[in-house]
Order: structure tokens, then C-alpha cells, then sequence
């Protein structure tokens, strides 16, 4: 069994959550327990480590899969058509879903899916998966008070600068995914795209419903 305490005091030592060799396990174990030890603050040194039997049993835990989660998904196709191509409200959605025997869905919940999947966020770039690891220079600290979404408030601009790589792409999806959560409507994709549409729009005279 893969000892997971040494591989959270590697990770907080500033090894890549991608170095599966380094590390001697799975990569899919490395990022799970990334993702894990990132929320109860165990990469910081100043935190006491609990018995690897508490990690493995909460590593477990947190494996389990969510029935939610996993009935949203089952019925995304369907999400997306009912939002997309029906225009329906989250409310007749949300009907939509109970007749398809989605127990325990919120009206919440659905609510957040659908913003999610108008967003055009990647679902795999959340601030849960992101590997501050690979990034020593970034505050966490600023990364959290990002997250809060207090700049959307106060509406201010982020602005992210770095080489390539560097996960600036990453963090501002993660961010997106943050203010989703909070109930704002999001909206990703890259300057190109953007100034494509928009050229388009000018053209065929819709410019002003982007």
C-alpha cells in the first residue's frame, strides 16, 4: 500500500504532482491526494501531519463517488439541449430532471450545472486540481482572496502574466469555477476566438447582442 503521508511531505518538499516516478505512485493517487491535502492544508509545513491512517481513510472518502454529481452528469447531453438549443427556464429544467428520476437534485444545483456549461469553463481546471507545486512563486494567500471573488465586487480586474505554462490559463478557469460557484455567470474562451465572434457579429449585424 502506497505510503500516502511521504508522498504529502514530497509534495510539500515542492514535488510536481506529474512526477509519478519521483513520487512512486499513480499519478491519478498523486493528483487526488494533492487535491486533498491542498484543502486540509497539509502542504504547509507548519501543519502537524495526522497518522497515515487518518489520511488513507479520508483519501478513501474523498474518492467516493457523489450520486448527485454522477446523476447531473448522466443527463448533461440533455442539459445542454434543454439550455441551449429549447431555451428552457432553470425551473422547467429542473421538472425535467425530477421526471427523469433525479432524486435528490436541487433546483441549486441544476442552476450551477447549467451556469457551468454555458460558461465554456473546463471542468478539470479548478482550483482544487491546480499544482501550486509547479508554481512556488504564486501566493496562495492572493490566490485565495481571488477566489473569494471580492475583485467582482468591487469590480476590479485580474491579470495574469507569465511564460508559458506557467498555469495562468489554469488559475483563471479555477477562478471562473470559484465565482460560478457564488452565482455569477461566467464566461471563458481566448481573445481570438472572442474578436472572431465579434468581427462576425459586426458583419452580419449582431454586434450588439454580444
Amino acid at each position: 500500500m502506497t505510503n500516502l503521508s511521504e508522498v504529502i511531505r514530497r509534495l510539500r518538499n515542492g514535488a510536481c504532482f506529474n512526477s509519478n516516478k519521483e513520487l512512486g505512485t499513480h499519478r491519478t493517487t498523486i493528483r487526488s491526494l494533492h487535491s486533498l491535502a491542498q484543502a486540509q492544508d497539509w502542504l504547509s509545513p507548519l501543519i502537524p501531519l495526522p497518522d497515515e491512517s487518518i489520511i488513507q481513510q479520508r483519501h478513501y472518502q474523498a474518492g467516493k463517488p457523489n450520486p448527485k454529481e454522477k446523476i447531473l452528469s448522466a443527463y448533461l447531453d440533455e442539459l445542454k439541449r434543454w439550455y441551449m438549443e429549447e431555451k428552457k427556464s432553470f425551473v422547467v429544467i429542473h421538472t425535467l430532471l425530477s421526471e427523469r428520476l433525479a432524486e435528490g437534485v436541487t433546483i441549486s444545483e441544476t442552476t450551477l450545472r447549467l451556469r457551468l456549461v454555458r460558461s465554456n469553463l473546463d471542468s478539470s481546471k479548478t482550483i482544487e486540481t491546480f499544482d501550486f507545486g509547479c508554481a512556488p512563486k504564486l501566493s496562495k494567500t492572493v490566490t485565495r482572496e481571488f477566489c473569494a471573488c471580492d475583485f467582482i465586487v468591487r469590480k476590479e480586474n485580474i491579470f495574469f502574466l507569465g511564460a508559458s505554462g506557467a498555469g495562468k490559463t489554469h488559475l483563471a478557469q479555477a477562478i471562473g469555477h470559484e465565482a460560478a460557484r457564488r452565482g455569477y455567470d461566467v464566461y471563458c474562451e481566448r481573445t481570438a476566438v472572442i474578436l472572431q465572434q465579434l468581427n462576425a457579429a459586426r458583419g452580419d449585424g449582431t454586434n450588439e447582442k454580444k
